[in-house]
């Protein structure tokens, strides 16, 4: 069983359209010390273009006759964004004389996830190279509904590729609407909905959107479509939650009522949402 201790200082800035900053790395594994830092800078150009540049330093402690070796790595990214589902990923990266290209991106539909993106890792049990720029893989496809099915590879602390494979899906179940089990089924349907469409900014119908309403949460189907029964009119706050959604990809709200009624269901006005599809590395930076 080995054993090693990392810890790391970091500090990130955001200005506008740009954004940077440094980290500092302290490791010690299997009695062997290794100092590192790093410093990075980007800027978003426009819609469709990312750019950025990381500088990566480590200097291990003296092994015996084996003097401490400073080692370097310099890379820079290029991120093109072609649509809200295909972004393309453009690395060059140079170290001990050496310069590697590589490419990677994202494609994200309804159904099926793919990406191919390059993380920078610190590996403590490597105190010689620590630094790394691994391709991280990432797969998920919807077999059906909420079912769907993943699989990825990550980069182990030694430096050894390891891949995950899962499934997940939601079960829920339906309260209040039976009064006592031993008693013949019986129960009251609302009268009052909130009904509507979550669409994207192409008018394309948004499958597994999540929506808070009043202390309910809805869903749309395949068209786009949801509805929610209530007791009495309301009002009632509404609020999409993107990080709920089923489905694949990552979203932005670009306009949505904060606060709906409820309405008899045969003169019930539509609801009108419309959310963005974003490239992961928005969804970060807005974090």
């Amino acid at each position: 069983m080995q054993q090693a201790s990392v810890n790391q200082l970091s500090a990130d800035f955001h200005i506008e359209r740009f954004y940077f900053g440094s980290g500092l790395f302290s490791s010690n594994a299997a009695g062997r010390r290794v100092q590192g830092t790093n410093f990075y800078l980007g800027r978003r150009i426009g819609q469709r273009l990312e750019v950025n540049t990381n500088y990566f330093e480590s200097t291990p402690q003296a092994n015996g006759t084996i003097p401490a070796q400073k080692t370097t790595v310099l890379s820079g990214t290029v991120r093109e964004n072609f649509s809200s589902r295909f972004n393309l990923l453009q690395l060059v990266s140079r170290t001990a004389g050496q310069t590697t290209f590589a490419f990677g991106g994202d494609f994200t539909s309804n159904r099926l996830m793919l990406r191919a993106d390059y993380q920078n890792v610190y590996l403590p049990f490597r105190p010689d190279r620590p630094f790394e720029q691994a391709l991280a893989l990432n797969v998920a496809f919807r077999v059906a509904g909420p079912l769907q099915v993943t699989g990825a590879s990550n980069v182990a602390p030694d430096g050894h590729l390891r891949y995950t494979f899962g499934a997940s899906t939601y079960l829920y179940r339906f309260s209040g609407l039976i009064s006592n089990v031993n008693s013949p089924d019986s129960f009251s349907i609302a009268k009052y909905v909130v009904q509507g469409t979550v669409k994207d900014d192409q008018s394309n119908p948004v499958e597994g959107a999540a929506l808070h309403i009043g202390k309910q949460i809805a869903y749309t189907d395949s068209s786009g479509h949801f509805m929610v029964r209530f007791s009495k009119r309301g009002p009632f706050p509404l609020s999409v939650a993107p990080e709920e959604f089923i489905t694949n990809g990552f979203y932005q709200v670009v306009s949505a009522p904060s606060q709906v009624r409820a309405e008899f269901e045969d003169t019930s006005s539509e609801v009108q949402v419309v959310i963005r599809r974003v490239p992961p590395s928005a969804k970060l930076q807005a974090r």
